[in-house]
């Protein structure tokens, strides 16, 4: 992991991105850098204590809301660069949902709720850029509930191209590896497993998504990207 904000892979992306050298020095010297090792691991728990801004450095985390019929629902697939928690409004905010790790190495960085908005106070570059990083994650939770409304195999491709930041093209044709199961999946696009078996085997077969003997699911993104701009029949 990354000792410093300097030499971070991630910083060109970031609410840091175009900030000034002193601004750099003071958020990087504000934060607690910490790696979480294997998958499922809890990054912190619905209603647990929400007193800092939590940083996704590298890995993918999902976020997932706890029902009050016991069942859970995730919220979003989240990759470098994201703000994982909801902003603490005091010193007794609670997180409304949990996160959970799906990579083998996560590596996370907080900051106090306080040393942040001094920041932000004093690097006005930094507020945009945050500000920005708040826009588009609420454009993009808009577009995922927009999908929601879509047949299932289209809602299944819909959500695959939303969460293409989250994995990158491991191959040279271009499959990109994703790293959710089929029930995580269904939970995505609420459906049942046994719908998201069907529709992944009729997109195989179309080229679109490759199923490993394991289960592990790779989609084309060229060829997701021409049947989602494809002109309605």
């Amino acid at each position: 992991m990354a000792k410093t904000c300097h030499v971070c892979p991630s910083r060109g992306s970031c609410i840091m991105a175009g900030v000034e050298r002193e601004g750099l020095d003071r958020f990087s010297g504000a934060l607690l850098r910490y790696p979480i090792r294997g998958k499922g691991r809890s990054v912190f728990n619905q209603g647990g204590s929400n007193n800092a801004f939590v940083f996704l450095c590298n890995g993918v985390v999902k976020t997932v809301k706890n029902l009050p019929d016991g069942s859970d629902v995730i919220l979003e697939a989240l990759s470098p660069f994201s703000v994982i928690n909801v902003p603490p409004e005091g010193e007794t905010s609670r997180h409304p949902f949990s996160a959970v790790t799906i990579s083998a190495l996560t590596e996370l960085a907080s900051i106090k709720k306080e040393d942040l908005f001094s920041l932000l106070d004093s690097f006005p570059r930094m507020s945009d850029n945050l500000c920005g990083h708040v826009s588009r994650r609420f454009v993009t939770s808009f577009n995922m509930l927009s999908a929601m409304q879509l047949e299932v195999r289209r809602r299944i491709l819909a959500v695959l191209w939303f969460f293409r930041g989250a994995w990158k093209a491991d191959d040279r044709a271009g499959y990109v590896s994703i790293p959710l199961t089929q029930g995580e999946l269904a939970q995505l696009v609420q459906t049942t497993p046994e719908t998201i078996s069907r529709t992944l085997r009729q997109l195989r077969e179309g080229k679109i998504v490759r199923i490993s003997p394991e289960g592990e699911i790779s989609v084309a993104e060229a060829a997701l990207r021409d049947y989602l701009n494809e002109s309605p029949s």
